[in-house]
């Protein structure tokens, strides 16, 4: 369960830097020299589909771990109900 967690965690953080690119692209301070409108536009939907692409990795990771937590819950004797499950 928190391996999960530890796992997305870093997922997260690596995927900022998609949108970082993009700032920097749109910005004009990484686009390179001489480059058409229609290439630029195609490298910013790349850096967005794969920050998007990212989050649903993270959001994969984080579900199962916090799916884990909620049956460890579950199956507990003192608590059962705390969880929200009967």
């Amino acid at each position: 369960m928190v391996t999960l967690w530890a796992v997305s965690i870093p997922i997260s953080g690596l995927n900022v830097l998609n949108k970082v690119a993009v700032l920097h692209i749109l910005n004009g301070t990484k686009a390179p020299a001489g480059s058409d409108p229609q290439h630029i536009n195609a490298l910013l939907m790349l850096f967005l589909d794969m920050h998007r692409y990212g989050i649903i990795l993270a959001q994969i990771f984080w579900g199962l771990g916090f799916f884990l937590w909620e049956f460890s819950f579950s199956n507990h004797a003192i608590c059962p109900g705390l969880s929200g499950s009967c």
